[in-house]
């Protein structure tokens, strides 16, 4: 996503009226949106790869040991922490990109719309409303993570 903003600022020729600068590809506050996008891009791989080490863990222990519960439970801690935190900036990150291209961010060729859109069906899959609550429980109460592998 911050590639295809970055790509829709260095090809923009004109810039907004009332913008500090000629150039869009020299304008503080786009590029302050391209390194606002740059920046969630990162924290999101960052989560989405701390996860995954939970992840593989728990894997490797299964084939080697058989299923380690605190394995287990540790990976679905994870995964669900990282999925609750990203989806509300990766969804804001997604409606930004069009703050960097104006109108021509909105046209059908550059399909940046893409980006909200598959976000938000990835994200409407196990609902993070329903983590946070099992979150909670957990940290409240102890109450163990839903066992199903979908969790």
């Amino acid at each position: 996503m911050a590639a295809d903003a970055a790509e829709l600022v260095r090809s923009r020729v004109r810039n907004f009226v009332f913008a500090n600068t000629e150039e869009p590809r020299h304008d503080p506050q786009l590029l302050a949106v391209i390194g606002e996008l740059d920046a969630a891009a990162f924290a999101a791989q960052s989560l989405v790869l701390a996860a995954a080490a939970a992840q593989d863990l728990s894997f490797a222990a299964a084939r080697s040991t058989g299923i380690d519960p605190v394995l287990e439970s540790d990976s679905s801690l994870r995964a669900a922490q990282a999925k609750i935190v990203i989806e509300d900036f990766a969804l804001r990150a997604a409606g930004r990109i069009f703050d960097v291209g104006g109108a021509s961010a909105t046209r059908g060729w550059a399909a940046l719309d893409r980006h909200w859109r598959n976000l938000r069906t990835l994200f409407s899959h196990n609902p993070a409303a329903y983590k946070a609550r099992a979150l909670g429980n957990l940290r409240v109460n102890g109450e163990p993570l839903p066992l199903a592998g979908h969790f």
